[in-house]
């Protein structure tokens, strides 16, 4: 089972100690190159995608152009990462609390636990390296990523978790749905 460390030599990008991917192929290129996307599809989502700020795997749920298990199988297997349910699965009290509730809604992820210095951080996409470098420093020296169904992490979140009042900058999230319908489709 993989543990994942980020070693990167851009001096811009803070240091992260504890997270790596080995491909960081965005997640629309994976799609693509994996059949489950058309290019056109991916376009007309990174269009919509930019105008949400909801990241483009959701994005793409969200408008039906995929569907959840096509995500995480996409991103499991590009990254070689475990795939789980958690349907029977408890975040620990300390573990949860590790991550803002803002950014765990928002980017669908959670820490799962933390034992022995590793810390397991479920996933619903690759977090961009904007994420990777605000969570860093929150989590332990190591990381063991885990990639999970959005539905089953929204499940976990919305028990787990109290959603903040305001997720955007206006004081209310915005999906990918509300932006496609604001294009009159």
């Amino acid at each position: 089972m993989p543990i994942w460390r980020l070693d990167h030599g851009d001096a811009s990008i803070p240091p992260m100690k504890n997270i790596r991917l080995r491909s960081y192929k965005d997640i629309g290129t994976i799609l693509v190159a994996d059949g489950s996307l058309t290019l056109e599809r991916l376009r007309d989502a990174q269009e919509i995608q930019r105008a949400s700020m909801v990241p483009l795997g959701r994005t793409l749920v969200e408008l039906g152009f995929i569907n959840e298990w096509d995500l995480a199988r996409a991103i499991s297997k590009e990254l070689s990462l475990p795939f789980v349910r958690l349907k029977l699965a408890a975040p620990s009290g300390d573990a949860i609390n590790k991550l803002d509730a803002g950014t765990m809604h928002h980017q669908r992820m959670f820490c799962l636990e933390s034992f022995d210095g590793v810390d397991t951080l479920i996933i619903t996409e690759p977090p961009t390296i904007e994420v990777m470098s605000d969570i860093s420093p929150l989590l332990a020296d190591k990381v063991f990523l885990v990639v999970a169904l959005l539905s089953d992490v929204e499940a976990v979140l919305n028990v787990a978790v109290p959603k903040p009042n305001a997720t955007e900058p206006n004081g209310a999230e915005v999906s990918a749905e509300d932006i496609l319908n604001g294009f009159g489709t």
